[in-house]
């Protein structure tokens, strides 16, 4: 499958997922954006983690292990910034290309049993 095709793909199958998805390369390029993440005001063509305010690394991010294991990585994360638990995941669709999202689960989240003692 060529990238174009991909980027179809990838279109028809999350754009109308309630929240924020990435294609992303294995350099974390974001390729595509499903409208979502694009009501959210990211941008194609930038690295993921420019969007947590820093242009080489994301303390939450699980994509190396994903990629070296070709197997979809799950993570609950709590960020304490935000008061926000994440329910993220990380799905390698090729060597090259994997998809990302993470889905707020902050009303179902026992908040105390994510905060590190």
């Amino acid at each position: 499958m060529d990238k174009n095709e991909l980027i179809n793909a990838f279109h028809m199958t999350w754009d109308n997922y309630p929240g924020g998805v990435f294609l992303l390369s294995r350099k974390h390029e974001i390729v595509a954006l499903n409208k979502k993440a694009v009501a959210l005001g990211c941008q194609e063509n930038v690295s993921c983690f420019s969007l947590n305010g820093n242009s080489k690394v994301c303390r939450w991010c699980k994509a190396s292990k994903a990629m070296k294991t070709g197997e979809p990585v799950r993570e609950v994360t709590y960020v304490k910034e935000r008061n926000t638990v994440y329910d993220s995941f990380w799905i390698p669709i090729s060597d090259e290309y994997f998809i990302h999202f993470g889905n707020d689960i902050t009303p179902y989240a026992n908040i105390e049993t994510l905060i590190p003692a």
